[in-house]
């Protein structure tokens, strides 16, 4: 998570997030401990503060253009994965990147950028049978990259489908994690009262857990048209 404070005289909320944090659980959330093993809170008289020693894994100042956390994603192994948007270098002046922070089974943190952007709403990223991971924008943009090379060759996989998504995307997990099959269900650009479930075929054979030189992508369009979002029409 981030911090986000009170707006102060010269900033606005969005403008007060600082820091990634993490702190994890073996107990239902009784207790907490930070990223290198250590106690650090629990639910009866020692909440988590910004005084939480050991809970910033990444150091990001305000005004750097970073809004709360975006998604995140637990790989096979158990390791958490967390994207967020924030300025190159931290500077007020700098460009903004969607950045890829995953914690390896010793406890380190790494980062990867996966592309510069402007975009300000947010994506999703999930992992298929191999840990390969997808990151899907709100645009319709879909990003990728292998475990094998420690998720540092984020490639664009396709912007077919650019435009025809408009909103957060939602994403089938278990299809792709079991038939290598990625479904995105979103609302069409420009028409909000239009729903849309949009299949990709992941049929990457040999290169699977390469660096595929060509992405053997399908797309289809399933329209779900028959909804119409107003007040007296409600979906269940």
């Amino acid at each position: 998570w981030t911090w986000r404070e009170r707006a102060r005289t010269g900033f606005t909320d969005l403008e007060t997030c600082h820091d990634l944090n993490y702190v994890y659980s073996d107990d239902y959330g009784r207790t907490f401990y930070n990223s290198a093993g250590e106690l650090v809170a629990n639910t009866t008289d020692n909440p988590i503060t910004q005084k939480t020693p050991g809970i910033a894994v990444v150091d990001i100042p305000r005004k750097s253009g970073t809004v709360n956390q975006e998604c995140q994603a637990v790989d096979s192994q158990g390791r958490i994965h967390v994207v967020i948007r924030h300025m190159e270098n931290m500077d007020q002046g700098g460009s903004t990147y969607r950045m890829h922070y995953w914690r390896d089974n010793d406890g380190v943190w790494h980062s990867n950028k996966i592309v510069k952007t402007n975009v300000w709403n947010r994506g999703k990223i999930l992992f298929d049978s191999t840990d390969r991971a997808y990151y899907i924008f709100d645009t319709g943009l879909i990003y990728t990259a292998t475990s094998e090379n420690n998720w540092t060759d984020w490639t664009l996989m396709t912007d077919q489908d650019q435009g025809n998504v408009n909103a957060e995307p939602l994403v089938d997990k278990y299809a792709l994690k079991t038939r290598d099959a990625l479904y995105i269900f979103a609302p069409n650009s420009g028409e909000v009262s239009r729903l849309s479930v949009i299949k990709y075929d992941l049929n990457f054979g040999k290169t699977k857990n390469e660096i595929p030189v060509q992405f053997n992508v399908s797309s289809e369009n399933l329209d779900c048209n028959a909804v119409n979002l107003s007040d007296d029409n409600y979906m269940t």
